[in-house]
């Protein structure tokens, strides 16, 4: 938590409002930052002072840099290769959430298909 209160200091600059949350709900502990997109100052959103330009010179970039070496300073664990990584994008999150994404209506459809499927073939010709 500590870590975390650091790294939204330096990286927000006390211009937006952050909740952090710490979780154990894996093997290992990890830390949540969910912060406001508007400025407390004048009211501006964060990519519209920090999210321009290049993606390689974007502010996202930068953080999970800052967050990393913060990490490896302290002798926590980096996630290598994030951009492998199985996490979802907002958009898709979106449209799970709201019943329109094309991999939930997928899923939902073979789960249905297998609780009526006798077999495997069963399911294949279903």
């Amino acid at each position: 938590m500590q870590l975390g209160t650091e790294l939204c200091d330096e990286f927000l600059k006390g211009e937006y409002q952050y909740f952090l949350a710490v979780h154990t709900d894996r093997d290992h502990i990890h830390l949540h930052c969910i912060f406001n997109n508007i400025n407390m100052i004048d009211g501006k959103t964060f990519e519209t002072h920090q999210n321009q330009g290049k993606v390689s010179e974007r502010k996202w970039k930068k953080l999970r840099e800052a967050a990393d070496n913060l990490c490896s300073e302290n002798n926590l664990s980096v996630i290598q290769n994030p951009e492998m990584s199985k996490g979802k994008s907002h958009y898709e999150w979106d449209m799970n959430r709201h019943g329109l994404s094309w991999k939930a209506k997928l899923k939902f459809a073979i789960d249905q298909v297998v609780k009526e499927s006798e077999n495997f073939d069963d399911f294949l010709m279903k």
